[in-house]
């Protein structure tokens, strides 16, 4: 697929969801009253061979195809960490699936593709009230990533050691100025990997947004209740909430670099942005240890990484400098130019390998 057919498909999507909102707004709450009233019955957990643990790691899957040995590795790691895995699963999980979990997990239990990760994460936390399980630690995460590259990953035990009630694995900044910013566009936390810890699971504000949510299969929706929702709901709310990785964090090391660095920074950028992509190439062809050479490269670094998520934009700098221990697995066209120069940085030995069952998924989505 070419970029054009790919903007052209991504711009037609938005409209097709646009369009979805309008009878949505009608029949979604009937759905949501039909889904709530069958939980008991639908959402039937299977026991796995992992023990139900103070630390819970609520993990959301959606891989009608057949669960990937990937997830199993993610599954592992997670119960090598302490944590007792609850597998949410928005497909069948079938005896092939159950099987290649169930040394790994505590508990897993199959629910239809009705509103996305935040559908299911909804009906887990649901779970884990019917079960009067009361964590000290709750990760939610879901398998839009994989995680962890490397089984030395330190994500977890720095995000259990911040002093944040909620923590983020990302922060995502629509804007990147920090004043007069509108209640929209303030940051907020992907949803992809989050931990709740320090009481926050207590919190009425915590609690409240999942019973007051409603579910939805409009993504552009469940963004903006969802994702957006949850951490605007909790900051509000008084909550501390902070993010292992923010664009802010990236800008200070971009700035803090002289000539030299930002000549291999400007070598591992990534942008789809033609005008950018040019300026880029001759930024790195005009290198000079200069004053001006290097506030012109400032000023290009940031204006790719405000085009697409830093992790799209600037992956090397996210892994060897910020210390991200997952790929996100998104089509996205700058995800996938990031994907392929994180391999070829694998394969020349400027990055460590990832774990043997996340190279070969790479390997099958990229080739």
């Amino acid at each position: 697929m070419s970029l054009l057919s790919w903007k052209l498909r991504r711009e037609m999507g938005r409209i097709r969801q646009q369009l979805q909102a309008i009878p949505e707004f009608f029949f979604e709450p009937w759905q949501r009253k039909r889904h709530d009233t069958q939980r008991v019955s639908m959402l039937q957990a299977v026991e796995g061979a992992i023990p139900g643990r103070p630390k819970v790691a609520l993990l959301l899957l959606y891989q009608p195809a057949g669960v990937s040995d990937a997830t199993r590795w993610t599954c592992e790691h997670l119960a090598s960490k302490g944590y007792a895995p609850l597998i949410v699963s928005n497909a069948p999980l079938s005896s092939a699936d159950r099987q290649l979990l169930s040394p790994w997990v505590w508990r897993m239990t199959e629910r239809p593709n009705f509103g996305y990760d935040f559908g299911g994460y909804r009906d887990g936390i649901w779970l884990l009230k019917q079960w009067r399980v009361e964590p000290d630690v709750l990760i939610i995460l879901n398998d839009s990533i994989w995680f962890p590259m490397q089984g030395s990953e330190t994500l977890i035990d720095r995000m259990e050691a911040c002093p944040a009630q909620f923590v983020g694995a990302l922060q995502l900044d629509p804007l990147r100025q920090s004043d007069n910013v509108p209640a929209k566009k303030r940051p907020f936390f992907g949803s992809f990997f989050v931990m709740a810890q320090h009481g926050a699971w207590q919190h009425p504000a915590f609690q409240r947004f999942w019973v007051d949510y409603r579910i939805t299969s409009n993504k552009h929706k469940t963004i903006r209740r969802g994702e957006r929702g949850l951490s605007h709901t909790l900051m509000d709310a008084g909550l501390r909430c902070e993010a292992m990785f923010t664009r802010t964090a990236l800008d200070s090391h971009v700035r803090s670099l002289g000539s030299p660095a930002l000549r291999d920074l400007l070598n591992d950028l990534v942008t789809i942005d033609d005008r950018l992509e040019s300026s880029l190439a001759d930024c790195r062809k005009s290198y000079q240890d200069s004053a001006s050479w290097r506030a012109r490269a400032i000023e290009l670094t940031l204006a790719i990484t405000e085009k697409q998520n830093v992790l799209a934009t600037a992956p090397i700098t996210s892994m060897k400098v910020f210390q991200v221990p997952y790929l996100k697995k998104s089509k996205d066209w700058n995800n996938l130019n990031a994907l392929k120069l994180i391999r070829e940085r694998v394969n020349e030995g400027a990055l460590p390998a990832p774990h043997p069952s996340i190279m070969d998924a790479l390997g099958r989505l990229l080739d």
